[in-house]
């Protein structure tokens, strides 16, 4: 609507169309003096209220620390939240009213698939920069954007990508942790939309790099055994098992047991890398163990050291006393301990996880001591999984605006795309990812962890490679 209107105007104004162009070009969305707004749905109360809350905890805490460096020019960069109670009507709603009312300079955190995908077009449309969706839609995925696509700017993995990450590690060769070395690679996919989107990007993959796979529908919930016999005839050494849920990659794990399927690997996407799935089952552990499955899930945040890694050992994080967010964190942890039966476990430090992760954690804490409501929880928001995933998602932002400083440019909706389409964005804890040439893929720099019986937990089996360094021992 907005671009039919334009065209009218400019139709009636033909001797002033340069000057009509130009001026809605130049606008500046999202600034009022010196603060730029941005904006997001995240439920903060109702449905996916317990992702939402800690999710823009995050966010928040990412865009605190960029103020407190200077912001962008002097300018602060704040947040405006309509929560939509996990309703895609409400989100619909709150969507148009941060675009047309609050003129937002872009939409981040972009939040639940319904919202999501039921504000694509319109975001497009009007031209507003989406940058991160918590969302892995096939609907965000496009290896070549163009026009009004390109304000579509999605971080966390999209189905697709993720779906030819999986290929590319189940065939690459083990040496040096960089794949499964498949000799024939099984799919057994789920009937619904995320693991059609998984198989869509195995399948891409596979014509890629020029491998065959063997595929099998099987619904969400049910008797999975037909899929399971055409892995087990077919003789896949390697089982990508596309599902997003829990649930259903639980159910074909234990029907992988009943069928006998002996001494196969199985991965799977990073939604199902809770060791839960399995330890909280106790049949099936002992099920998988005895038929020698390996099962193997996917990561896209690299945070943890591992206990062979040479580095572990000077990995401790010990802040100094002056460091008081820092303190914070450490004496949260000296208090855990004391419910592990270790009291004094952590007092030389918190060992196992990276100076990146810390300095995000920091800034969390940080951000939550400065606010009453928040100080409570200040401490468990430092490695809450949403609340990590809300600060990439406010970091990738500051980033672009970082980009648009350096390339020295006004800071509209057009030139936020435009900048970040130059050389590649670093992702906190997650590699970088390219939107140039008009890439929206998501991030595909993943990670892969093995569960280990012994354990009975996930470790580290190999850490972020992109798709190319994988693609080159395939």
């Amino acid at each position: 609507m907005k671009k039919l209107f334009a065209l009218i105007v400019c139709a009636l104004c033909v001797g002033l169309m340069a000057g009509c162009v130009k001026k809605e070009e130049a606008k500046v969305y999202g600034v009022d003096g010196a603060t730029i707004y941005v904006g997001n749905t995240a439920g903060q109360e109702g449905a996916l209220s317990t992702v939402g809350k800690p999710f823009n905890v995050g966010l928040k805490a990412a865009l605190w620390q960029y103020n407190n460096k200077g912001g962008f020019n002097g300018a602060n960069v704040e947040l405006i939240n309509y929560s939509d109670g996990g309703v895609q009507a409400n989100g619909i709603a709150n969507t148009k009213k941060l675009v047309e009312e609050d003129e937002v300079l872009a939409m981040a955190g972009h939040f639940g698939t319904d919202v999501v995908v039921g504000t694509l077009d319109y975001l497009k449309d009007e031209n507003v920069p989406m940058i991160y969706a918590a969302s892995g839609s096939s609907a965000l995925f496009n290896t070549n954007a163009l026009g009004d696509d390109k304000y579509i700017l999605p971080v966390q993995p999209i189905y697709n990508g993720e779906g030819q990450a999986l290929l590319a590690r189940a065939v690459a060769t083990t040496e040096g942790g960089l794949g499964l070395g498949a000799k024939k690679v099984g799919v057994i996919y789920t009937n619904d939309e995320t693991g059609n989107g998984l198989l869509s990007g195995v399948k891409a993959e596979a014509k890629k790099i020029g491998v065959g796979i063997i595929e099998a529908r099987t619904e969400v919930t049910g008797d999975h055994s037909t899929a399971v016999n055409i892995m087990k005839n077919a003789n896949c050494d390697v089982i990508i098992l596309a599902t997003g849920l829990a649930s259903s990659f639980k159910e074909v794990l234990s029907y992988l047991v009943t069928g006998n399927v002996q001494g196969v690997k199985v991965v799977s996407s990073y939604s199902n890398s809770s060791a839960t799935i399995i330890t909280g089952d106790t049949t099936l552990y002992a099920g998988l163990m005895a038929a020698g499955i390996e099962v193997y899930t996917a990561g896209w945040l690299s945070i943890s050291i591992p206990a062979t890694d040479p580095n572990y050992l000077t990995s401790f994080y010990a802040p100094s006393a002056e460091n008081a967010v820092g303190s914070f964190i450490w004496s949260g942890y000296k208090l855990f301990d004391d419910t592990l039966g270790l009291p004094t476990f952590y007092d030389y430090g918190v060992p196992g996880f990276t100076a990146e992760y810390w300095q995000v954690a920091e800034a969390i804490a940080g951000y939550c001591l400065t606010d009453s409501e928040l100080v409570a929880s200040a401490w468990a928001y430092t490695f809450d999984s949403y609340a990590l995933a809300g600060y990439i998602a406010g970091a990738t932002l500051v980033a672009g605006l970082e980009k648009v400083k350096e390339q020295g440019l006004e800071l509209t909706r057009e030139n936020l795309v435009k900048a970040m389409e130059v050389g590649t964005v670093d992702i906190p804890m997650a590699g970088e990812i390219s939107y140039a040439n008009g890439s929206r893929t998501g991030v595909t720099d993943l990670a892969l962890s093995k569960f280990d019986y012994a354990t009975a937990a996930y470790a580290l089996y190999s850490d972020l490679l992109s798709l190319e360094e994988v693609e080159a021992g395939c």
